[in-house]
């Protein structure tokens, strides 16, 4: 959770020291239509609106509608104050939708995941340790932990719990191997 302006520079710092670094200026990058940008662009309001909802900050509605807005034009939802630092997405496109309870540190997605609950109730959403990679197109739904250190396969559901150190794959998605 983002209170100061200390873990803003902090979360923001992790968040893109994961992408990698272009000698380019960002304008032409963004003009060159860089996706990389794009995303850092997203990263960037979604960390700052999550400092100024945390500390009630008058421009709060400004940034949820730029928020949301840049969510539309993306594909791409993540609900406030549930990831920690050091989000990476791959890739945009597909629709990236990440509606968990939380999501621990330095977290991959790529493109077409999805984290969903199961039902009316907002506790039945899954809950994403740290160091986990989510491949192309894999679905996480309902209550479910994953573990530390997990690599889930592309197209695979996620429905049960997964131990840390794994490799799971499939539908249902199963063990292949552990780390």
């Amino acid at each position: 959770m983002i209170l100061s302006r200390k873990d803003l520079k902090n979360y923001l710092a992790a968040d893109f020291a994961r992408y990698p670094h272009s000698n380019l200026p960002s304008f032409l990058r963004w003009i060159a239509g860089d996706e990389h940008i794009k995303i850092k662009h997203y990263l960037w309001v979604l960390r700052h609106t999550e400092y100024a909802v945390n500390n009630r900050r008058l421009y709060n509605p400004i940034l949820r509608f730029w928020l949301r807005r840049l969510g539309y034009k993306y594909q791409l939802m993540i609900p406030l104050n549930t990831c920690e630092k050091g989000l990476k997405v791959n890739h945009l496109g597909g629709g990236i939708f990440l509606n968990a309870n939380k999501i621990g540190k330095n977290c991959t997605v790529t493109s077409g995941v999805v984290f969903g609950k199961k039902g009316e109730d907002d506790y039945n959403r899954p809950i994403i340790g740290d160091n986990v990679e989510v491949t192309l197109g894999a679905k996480i739904i309902g209550r479910v932990n994953v573990g530390d250190n997990v690599v889930v396969a592309p197209n695979s559901v996620v429905v049960k719990d997964v131990p840390n150190n794994a490799v799971i794959s499939g539908i249902p998605a199963r063990i292949i191997k552990m780390n």
